[in-house]
């Protein structure tokens, strides 16, 4: 009997031993597979954050102003904008307005840009003929020539003649005369004494005085815009931003602004008033620029 009981213990610690074997398996894989879990977790979360800081980095990117000069300003010499003509035609429609116009032919003003470079000791004019035309002229230590700022229209230089008091000048360029004109009003400055109103209607003429100290270009309109106010010719141009320049003027309706949008547009936009005896649009234009250089267009 005790032989029996005794067998009967063995078989149940025999027992008890194997069923603590496998407890301790399930209880080492439970351990394994939670580990397991638990770095899966882990991975999981640090995907995640990575994910969200990527998102973060990319909105964060993507709302930080770019600056993205414009092709020509990388260029020292500026060639984009001096080597090629610039057409001009109504801005409206980039504004989304409506009653746009169209020019074909002739009637389409063009615009060339050069680089400003001013003589030593000079001092620069701006000469409006009637209301419709701008040039920019200058002396230097020779009082009585009067320089022309290179043009479409006209170059060289005239030969300046005024009788005693001032009150009269006479031009001649060329050995030949382009006339004689009485001062329309009174002298305002015995140093300067180019500066006033000469002639009348319609040969009347103003010369003011101009700051060409920023100059950094200057523009000419060659021909009139159809059905806008602003005047064809010259303009000297201050830069006032990366892609922004204004004209420099001692007029009050000389006063234009231009944006560069890209290396083939730029806006043109009056920044004046008119008076009341005066018609013309004040509103926006654009400025194409062509395919073709001017010296292939010249040959």
């Amino acid at each position: 009997m005790k032989l029996k009981k005794g067998i009967w213990l063995l078989l149940i610690i025999a027992l008890l031993l194997s069923c603590n074997k496998e407890n301790n398996e399930q209880y080492i894989s439970l351990l394994d597979d939670f580990e397991q879990i638990t770095e899966q977790n882990i991975n999981n979360e640090n995907a995640k954050n990575n994910f969200e800081q990527n998102l973060i980095n990319e909105s964060t990117t993507e709302n930080k102003p770019i600056n993205i000069p414009q092709p020509f300003l990388f260029n020292e010499n500026y060639d984009l904008l001096t080597d090629y003509s610039w057409s001009i035609s109504d801005g409206r429609r980039y504004e989304n307005k409506p009653n746009s116009l169209d020019w074909v032919g002739n009637m389409t003003p063009l615009v060339t840009f050069k680089k400003f470079v001013a003589p030593e000791y000079s001092v620069f004019y701006q000469e409006q003929l009637r209301n419709e035309r701008f040039t920019l002229v200058y002396q230097t230590d020779e009082i009585d020539i009067l320089y022309i700022l290179e043009n479409s229209l006209s170059s060289g230089f005239y030969n300046m003649e005024y009788n005693t008091d001032f009150s009269s000048l006479s031009l001649r360029k060329n050995n030949v005369s382009h006339g004689r004109q009485d001062r329309n009003g009174e002298q305002v400055s015995l140093d300067h004494p180019l500066i006033g109103v000469w002639g009348y209607l319609p040969y009347l003429t103003k010369y003011r005085l101009i700051d060409h100290s920023e100059g950094l270009f200057y523009m000419e309109i060659d021909r009139k815009i159809p059905f806008w106010a602003v005047r064809r010719g010259t303009y000297l141009l201050r830069q006032t931003g990366e892609n922004t320049f204004e004209t420099i003027t001692s007029f009050a309706e000389g006063r234009l602004e231009l944006e560069i949008i890209d290396e083939r547009r730029i806006l043109l936009r009056p920044v004046f008033t008119l008076p009341d005896d005066e018609e013309g649009l004040l509103e926006l234009l654009i400025m194409h620029r062509s395919y073709n250089k001017t010296d292939d267009i010249d040959q």
